[in-house]
């Protein structure tokens, strides 16, 4: 047979159009049928590897309205719009393959050909079949055979994680792990599947935490418990096993990262640091089962969504005070990724430090100076630690730290300091309180506000004013 149970089934000379009918068995002719008529996959519990091989279930599809002829159009249509095939030879030649599967599959059950293995016969099987012409058929159809009386996706995960566990180290071991790695990876891209393999979360974020847990081997119990498809699963990936169904979660990852499904409800705020959490953990991932470069473009596309002029404009009208707008600035430029969308944060937060509002709120001589150079201190602060680029943490903080600067000369903070009538050990506790409290910003002020220190207790009459003092 022409189809492969391995990572490298699709042949590149393939471009992925049928040409015979073992090409319907290779992973681009599978997906392919799922994604055109995923429902009747969901809604019978089964992958569509175990339909091709049962004829029980091929004619279950075959009743099942025109599913089969929908698929056929459809690939005829997009053949056509692609190459400029005539449709109705493309219909032709599909349909003829389609029935040259049934028949297969069909005259295959009529003559018992598809052996009926129990779980402790797989492993001699699989040795059997290896070198066989049509070993991979009969051994897929054999699993197939095997999951019929499977009622979940997580019974049908247990057995076919028991069979790997049981038989790794026989003969053909390694030929059973390959056939049973291409049913987990149609499996692990079925939402239906992974969820009941979860079962319920609390939104939508925490599920992808899940999946990212079992991706890097570190599944959750699930709703089934301890030795279910969850942590059977986590243990296979954790071992290196199953590299196609690993790749297969990967995809399914990326694509549910890039959806448009929140990640919860609550507030933006709220989902902004489930994104960061599911960020974090999902970049752990990139590598040989994870394009990083996918999982990049999917991440940023989330993130973007947060800084789109709605949802952004939304997010800082909830607030009033500038300073207030550029606290949560600072806290989402830690949480989305992307240069592009961190500049979106990044021009917002430029154009709230120039504005009219801005300007009045640290001018206003209605709130005192010290908690007006306090806040500019926080905002200095949050600034240098925000997650906008190096340059760009620079020049905002930079910002706070001249306006800081700028109101302390205006109001002659150190020179009304000096002047106080109070002995120069009260005067050096005073500053040094003021910057346990954090109200100088860095450098500048605060450095402004070291030589003040400096200057009063280089004094002569210091040390003895300060031992009375303390």
């Amino acid at each position: 047979m022409a189809e492969k149970s391995s990572p490298a089934a699709e042949p590149a000379a393939n471009d992925g159009f049928c040409r015979t009918c073992d090409d319907l068995f290779l992973p681009k002719a599978r997906h392919t049928v799922y994604r055109l008529i995923p429902d009747f996959f969901v809604k019978n519990k089964v992958t569509v590897s175990e339909v091709m091989y049962r004829a029980d279930l091929l004619d279950r599809l075959e009743n099942a309205g025109m599913l089969i002829q929908h698929v056929i159009q459809k690939v005829a249509v997009a053949k056509s719009a692609e190459d400029g095939t005539p449709v109705q030879e493309t219909l032709k030649h599909l349909d003829r393959l389609v029935s040259e599967l049934y028949a297969r599959v069909f005259n295959d059950k009529r003559d018992d050909v598809v052996p009926d293995a129990g779980e402790k016969d797989f492993g001699a099987l699989a040795a059997k079949l290896a070198a066989a012409p049509n070993g991979t058929y009969l051994l897929n159809s054999a699993l197939a055979k095997y999951l019929r009386d499977a009622r979940s996706w997580n019974e049908k995960a247990v057995r076919l994680a028991r069979l790997v566990e049981m038989h790794r180290a026989a003969a053909g071991g390694a030929f059973l792990a390959c056939a049973v790695d291409e049913f987990f990876a149609e499996m692990l891209h079925m939402p239906s599947a992974l969820q009941d393999f979860i079962g319920e979360t609390t939104n939508f974020g925490d599920y992808l935490v899940i999946l990212i847990d079992l991706f890097l081997g570190k599944g959750e119990v699930g709703q089934y418990g301890k030795g279910q498809a969850l942590s059977r699963l986590a243990r296979l990936f954790a071992t290196g096993q199953l590299p196609r169904a690993h790749a297969s979660l990967g995809s399914r990852i990326v694509a549910d990262i890039a959806g448009l499904k929140r990640l919860c409800e609550d507030s933006v705020a709220a989902e902004m640091k489930l994104y960061r959490r599911v960020a974090i953990l999902a970049e752990k991932c990139a590598g040989e089962h994870m394009n990083r470069e996918k999982l990049t473009d999917a991440l940023e596309l989330r993130a973007h969504r947060f800084v789109d002029p709605e949802c952004l404009g939304a997010c800082l009208n909830a607030t009033v005070l500038p300073d207030e707008k550029l606290a949560w600035l600072f806290f989402a430029s830690d949480c989305i990724v992307g240069g592009h969308n961190k500049m979106e944060l990044f021009n917002t937060a430029m154009h709230i430090v120039s504005s009219a509002l801005f300007d009045k709120q640290f001018r206003s001589p209605q709130i005192p100076l010290l908690k007006r150079l306090h806040r500019l201190a926080a905002l200095n602060e949050q600034a240098r630690r925000s997650g906008f680029a190096e340059e760009l943490r620079r020049k905002l903080a930079n910002l706070f730290d001249v306006r800081a600067l700028d109101l302390a000369e205006g109001c002659k903070l150190f020179e009304t300091l000096a002047a106080r009538p109070s002995k120069p050990a009260e005067k050096a506790d005073a500053l040094m309180k003021l910057f346990a409290a954090r109200t100088f910003t860095e450098p500048r002020l605060a450095n402004k506000a070291r030589e003040a220190v400096m200057a009063i207790v280089s004094a002569p009459d210091f040390l003895a004013g300060y031992i009375d003092h303390k």
